[in-house]
């Protein structure tokens, strides 16, 4: 049984709202005012870090590293952070990673941005002309009494096998309520003007040599990971994929204070390659590697607090989510899903980019309003993307699949455990997308390779996901067949 306390401490954990005037707080909460323009309430075990220079104010929700100053705390980044002038403090923000939300005001300024991947969330709407913010759809709509859409085409992928494939997450800016959206990557929310901003791309893309990319993208991970496991406990789950071996590679100068895992999935068996392999790399580096038993038994009210604060949670992940609120709610978790992945590119033509395209690459193709939703994402994001030499495709996966599918589960999980994803980098994602797209295209992943071997080499000695899909997809590429055999599978966006 989990004591009353601490079952009012898990009602919308690591959660804010900002409200016009104030307010009956929901949960467990601290309140700050902001210069004028409403209250600010945020849950107890959400770290604030606020910094005050003239009549400027500037608030970080979560945490914020810098690779090149390991040192560096939250308050001594916003501090430099805020000696820059918005929108200045954009372009500066960017070299950083972490899980954030940056509130800037000023006399003339009210605006709100995240991380690059929006993986700590600002959703947003307008009540009477007052501005309403908060990491919950849920919790807005809670506060404000909305009641979930009518729009026929949105209540059907709610209830669809769709909705759950897609990990139980929306689709765009959109959610559960139609007056509430979410600020989505590169873009800031202007609070005076009520809209959202997109300030990326906003510089050439430069195709860069592959070496100098490696060594940039090296030196960041490995700052990164020294910067995060500098303030906390951290674990690193490794599989036999590209990207977890990459972050372990970028730890291997303080490996001992990283514990290294994999959650024994119901389909894994110690022959399942994620468990396999992984055994045979830390056994043949003398290290230890944690295979976790997922509890069986999940405590009734930490479930039911589950689904009030997300009533259109997973259910699926529950017992991964106790689990880590049971013994690891101590570490920070460091999961790898990346940004700049370039899943559909080879499938697409860009000049065959279209809202029913991209929709059809996730399975979409019958919702009305996704589509509505990519034929004004296209129209917004086609001019900057030509003039900047970025691949639509690209950044529809970065803005719209991350951003949603990507980072749910972070969002879920906050009632048990803090997640920090080292890659969530706008400087990062920059550089993988300044390499030719052969260099990070499965199945190769030769950046991934490259970085590997500038941190810890012996860790490309080991296989990466080996079996029949791989083995076919490097015999199609070696035949020089691959790009035919998907043209034949995506025939008819072409």
């Amino acid at each position: 049984m989990i004591e009353e306390y601490e079952k009012n401490r898990l009602v919308f954990r690591r959660q804010y709202i900002i409200a016009p005037y104030p307010i009956e707080c929901p949960f467990l909460h601290h309140a700050h005012k902001l210069s004028g323009n409403g209250f600010l309430y945020t849950h107890l075990d959400l770290k604030v870090t606020k910094v005050l220079s003239g009549r400027k104010q500037v608030i970080l929700l979560g945490d914020i590293f810098d690779h090149d100053h390991t040192e560096y705390k939250n308050d001594d980044i916003l501090g430099d952070i805020a000696q820059h002038d918005f929108p200045e403090v954009l372009a500066y923000a960017s070299r950083y990673s972490g899980r954030f939300v940056i509130i800037y005001l000023d006399p003339a300024t009210f605006t709100i941005f995240t991380d690059a991947t929006a993986s700590r969330k600002v959703y947003y709407c307008y009540e009477e002309s007052k501005f309403w913010c908060g990491s919950q759809p849920h919790l807005i709509a809670k506060i404000l009494g909305y009641d979930r859409t009518k729009n026929p085409s949105m209540v059907r992928f709610y209830n669809s096998e769709d909705f759950v494939r897609l990990c139980y997450s929306n689709v765009g800016d959109t959610t559960p309520y139609d007056a509430i959206k979410q600020l989505i990557p590169n873009h800031y929310l202007s609070v005076n003007q009520g809209k959202p901003i997109r300030f990326w791309p906003d510089k050439q893309i430069q195709i860069q040599p592959l070496e100098d990319v490696a060594e940039k993208c090296a030196t960041i991970l490995k700052g990164t990971m020294e910067a995060i496991t500098a303030r906390y406990e951290v674990m690193l789950p490794v599989t036999a994929g590209y990207d977890s071996r990459m972050l372990m590679a970028a730890t291997r100068t303080h490996h001992e204070h990283i514990f290294y895992y994999l959650n024994q999935e119901r389909h894994l068996t110690e022959r399942h390659n994620d468990i396999r392999i992984p055994r045979k790399i830390f056994a043949t580096l003398n290290m230890d590697f944690h295979v976790l038993k997922l509890e069986p038994k999940i405590d009734k009210d930490f479930e039911k607090i589950y689904l009030f604060n997300n009533p259109t949670a997973n259910k699926e992940y529950l017992p991964h989510i106790f689990t880590y609120y049971k013994w690891y709610s101590h570490k920070v978790n460091l999961p790898g899903n990346f940004a700049a992945a370039t899943w559909g590119i080879n499938r697409l033509k860009e000049e065959k980019i279209s809202a029913e395209n991209l929709a059809y690459l996730y399975r979409l193709s019958s919702y009305d309003y996704a589509l509505d939703y990519n034929r004004k994402w296209l129209d917004e994001c086609s001019e900057p993307c030509f003039e900047n030499n970025v691949n639509p495709i690209t950044l529809y996966y970065w803005e719209e699949r991350i951003a949603n599918w990507g980072t749910q589960i972070q969002l879920d999980k906050d009632i048990a455990q803090e997640d920090i994803n080292p890659l969530n980098s706008r400087l990062i994602i920059e550089q993988f997308l300044s390499v030719k797209r052969e260099y990070h295209n499965a199945p190769d992943h030769i950046l991934h390779k490259r970085i590997i071997e500038r941190l810890w080499p012996q860790l490309n000695n080991f296989p990466y996901n080996p079996g029949c899909q791989r083995t076919f997809l490097t015999a199609m590429k070696k035949a020089g067949l691959l790009n035919l055999v998907l043209k034949i599978r995506y025939k008819h966006m072409r």
